[in-house]
């Protein structure tokens, strides 16, 4: 990746990240932005080699539009759809991401129906919203599918799928994912045992469905999985 420049600047919104021939990176003061941006930037939690070019992202819990960013330089022919359901960090993830076309934010949750939520900060932390189904008398923001975003954006396939979504990813996984899972090339995905019991299991239970291949874990618990037809054709070229 590219040479990080650090420049501490006297501004409430904390500090300004600069990466060469790049436009400024805003992380804000008592926030986990600091962490996130090392986790992306310093970690390269997602810097994995993919045996394809994705022309197709969904960044879902996309926060402040770190790893958009990240994909968006990596694959600049890529189109990106970024889901964050929290207001305030979709709003920064728009400063983070003003100089790319062909990236969407979406202030919405990523789940397996369409329904509406509330938004809880459980954990204390600009990075750890968490999801409970509401009403539609009173709710934060509502809900979008995956086959939702498929056929809005036309799209025929979803080359890569990032998800870190606090625990919502269970209910993901327990169904309805047959229309949209067999069109998936790669997923990364963080589960949330500790807030949400069984959201590994099923998560694995729903790839090996697929025969979905696990091909790595990040040191932060990212794990990368394969789709069968991918696999197919890394082990056909060698």
């Amino acid at each position: 990746m590219e040479a990080i420049k650090v420049l501490r600047v006297l501004k409430k919104e904390g500090e300004i990240i600069k990466l060469s021939k790049q436009s400024d990176i805003f992380l804000r003061k008592g926030t986990k932005d600091h962490e996130t941006f090392k986790e992306i930037f310093i970690d390269n939690i997602y810097n994995i080699p993919l045996h394809i070019y994705p022309k197709t992202i969904i960044d879902a819990g996309g926060n402040i539009g770190l790893a958009s960013r990240f994909f968006k330089h990596k694959y600049p022919e890529s189109q990106v759809i970024l889901i964050e359901v929290d207001q305030e960090n979709s709003k920064e993830a728009e400063k983070n991401l003003k100089s790319y076309s062909g990236l969407t934010i979406l202030n919405k949750g990523l789940y397996n129906t369409n329904t509406y939520f509330k938004i809880n900060d459980t954990f204390n932390a600009t990075n750890s919203y968490v999801v409970e189904e509401a009403t539609q008398d009173d709710y934060d923001i509502e809900s979008i599918t995956i086959p939702d975003i498929i056929h809005e954006y036309n799209w025929q396939v979803v080359d890569l799928l990032k998800i870190d979504i606090e625990g919502a990813e269970k209910a993901l996984f327990s169904s309805d994912y047959e229309e949209w899972l067999p069109k998936v090339n790669v997923i990364m995905i963080e589960t949330h045992d500790r807030m949400v019991a069984q959201c590994s299991i099923t998560v694995m239970k729903a790839l090996d469905r697929y025969d979905f291949g696990l091909y790595t874990t990040t040191e932060g618990g990212t794990m990368i999985y394969y789709s069968k037809s991918l696999i197919e054709k890394i082990n056909l070229r060698g």
